[in-house]
């Protein structure tokens, strides 16, 4: 005997079972029943199969006990317990269908890794290292959740589909076109390289506040790029132009250089321009397993720029090291520390 054949004699005896004890069968038996039941679509099929059997035998004699009111009784109550179990895996059965048809994809990298994914209706996503969406297309929308990190976006036009970027309370929407959206801990960017976007924000957006003092900034010939005031929670974006959001609600609209990149990361490079240095620490963090870690408060506003191997960050901390003010220690752990000097 096969294994398979093992296990559906035992599902027929099982059946069996319930269906030939005497009438005190209790409510935590009918339970114990409707749950065998549920349990698979088999149990449910070989059960009715055996009821069948019960009720068409053809010996007078038993059919003269199968038709006594207590059997009746019992019989009805196999009937009722059978299309309680029947309906309970239909509800199962759609709610699995249900679920597998609408759960999102997840798409995730790790440190060091950058990849690209392809969509059904084409459009593509490059993820950044460490960085994790969600994907849900259905017949009237394409919705993607920037749960953390940095997707760059080339999409495929459908004027009927709208394509929807949500991240934080900043969603970003577009018929076909190609953008980036990053996301760190206490602000969002987006940028547009073709075409043009529209920025949606639950928060009213706001210029940000003129700083008591200039900000450092190193950087090659690059001015940083002034504010644009009086910007309401919808913004629309075109070409070479980036928003950036903060925790509070200001954001900065600047147009990015032709020389500049947002995307560079795509070919394992990092391109800043008058970034701040917590900023910039974070995105090598997402290559490199020795973190940079930047101990003094008053340096993570240091805005610096330059292009940089993404997998190489001794050539930042090289670059920091030059800088008056600035030392830079290794712990034990393998972290970079980065802090003032006296």
């Amino acid at each position: 005997m096969t294994r398979k054949h093992s296990q559906d004699d035992a599902v027929r005896e099982r059946a069996a079972e319930f269906i030939v004890e005497d009438d005190g069968a209790s409510a935590a038996r009918d339970a114990l029943q409707q749950h065998w039941l549920s349990e698979s679509p088999k149990h449910l099929e070989e059960h009715l199969r055996m009821a069948a059997l019960w009720e068409v035998l053809g010996d007078p004699d038993l059919a003269q006990r199968l038709y006594s009111p207590s059997s009746r009784r019992r019989l009805a109550r196999v009937r009722r317990v059978a299309l309680a179990a029947a309906a309970a895996v239909l509800i199962g059965v759609t709610l699995s269908t249900w679920w597998l048809a609408t759960r999102p994809d997840v798409y995730r990298t790790k440190v060091g890794e950058v990849r690209s994914f392809q969509f059904e209706d084409r459009s593509v996503v490059f993820l950044n290292a460490a960085s994790k969406i969600s994907v849900r297309y259905t017949d009237d929308s394409r919705l993607i959740k920037l749960r953390s990190g940095e997707a760059a976006f080339d999409v495929a036009r459908d004027e009927s589909r709208p394509f929807v970027v949500e991240t934080g309370t900043t969603r970003v929407v577009v018929l076909g076109t190609e953008f980036v959206v990053h996301r760190t801990s206490d602000r969002i960017a987006v940028t547009v390289l073709e075409g043009h976007v529209m920025v949606e924000s639950t928060r009213r957006l706001v210029a940000p506040p003129e700083p008591d003092q200039p900000r450092e900034t190193i950087e090659a010939n690059r001015p940083v790029p002034a504010a644009q005031p009086d910007v309401t929670n919808t913004v629309q974006l075109g070409v070479r132009q980036k928003l950036t959001l903060d925790a509070s609600g200001a954001v900065q609209i600047t147009t990015i250089d032709p020389d500049d990149e947002p995307a560079a990361w795509r070919q394992r490079r990092l391109v800043f321009s008058s970034e701040r240095l917590e900023d910039v620490a974070a995105d090598f963090n997402r290559f490199n397993v020795d973190a940079i870690q930047i101990e003094d408060p008053l340096l993570r506003d240091l805005r610096i720029g330059g292009v940089f191997d993404a997998g190489d960050p001794t050539s930042l901390l090289v670059f920091l090291e030059g800088l008056d003010g600035v030392s830079v220690r290794t712990a034990g752990d393998g972290t970079h520390i980065v802090s003032g000097s006296d």
